[in-house]
C-alpha cells in the first residue's frame, strides 16, 4: 500500500527510526510498511502526508506525481528543520535579535 514511502523517505535522508519518531510508530511496523507485508492506519497515512507535504493518494500509489504543496522546504536538512521549529518557539523579540544578527552576518 505505502508505494512511495521508501522513496519519500529516502529522498529526504532520513533513517527508518527518524521517519518513525516523526509519525509516532515503532520502526519494526515502517519497516513492515515498506515491505508491503503490513498496512497502517489512517491516522498515520495522514501524517506521512502531511510531514512530506503530499497526499495519501500519492503515499499510497493512486497518484502519479506528488502534491506540489512542498517549496524550498524540500531541500533543507534535519538540522535546519530543527532549527526553524526551535526559532519560532521565541518571543518575538528574540526573532528580531536573531533576525538582526542574522542579516549582519550576511552582508559581510
Amino acid at each position: 500500500m505505502l508505494v512511495n514511502i521508501k522513496e519519500l523517505r529516502e529522498q529526504y535522508g532520513l533513517s527508518q527510526q527518524e521517519l518513525a519518531d516523526i509519525v509516532g510508530v515503532s520502526q519494526q511496523s515502517l519497516s513492515k510498511y515498506e515491505r508491503l507485508e503490513t498496512e497502517p492506519d489512517c491516522k498515520t497515512l495522514v501524517a506521512f502526508a502531511d510531514y512530506f507535504g503530499t497526499t495519501v493518494d500519492y503515499i499510497i500509489g493512486h497518484e502519479v506525481k506528488p502534491s506540489a504543496r512542498r517549496n524550498a522546504e524540500d531541500k533543507i536538512s534535519k538540522r535546519e528543520r530543527e532549527f526553524i521549529e526551535q526559532f519560532r518557539k521565541l518571543p518575538r523579540r528574540d526573532k528580531k535579535k536573531i533576525e538582526t544578527a542574522m542579516g549582519i552576518y550576511l552582508a559581510k
